[in-house]
């Protein structure tokens, strides 16, 4: 999307400092929080608290047994 944390902040109407703490995973947002970030972005509240399943995949270690 090519927003910097300042001009998503802007948008969503909450501090620049949230924003970095949550992307760095220290901050925890309220419903409130998650629906303005994701209000903001154009995606739903899931999209920014489940991963892709592609991360899934890649992290899934594989059964070299079990083949």
């Amino acid at each position: 999307m090519g927003l910097s944390q300042e001009k998503l902040a802007l948008q969503a109407g909450i501090d620049r400092t949230l924003v970095s703490k949550i992307e760095r995973g220290l901050g925890n947002p309220t419903l409130v929080v998650l629906v303005k970030v994701s209000s903001t972005l154009g995606v739903g509240i899931c999209d920014l608290l489940c991963p892709p399943i592609e991360r899934y995949h890649s992290k899934q270690v594989s059964n070299p047994t079990h083949q």
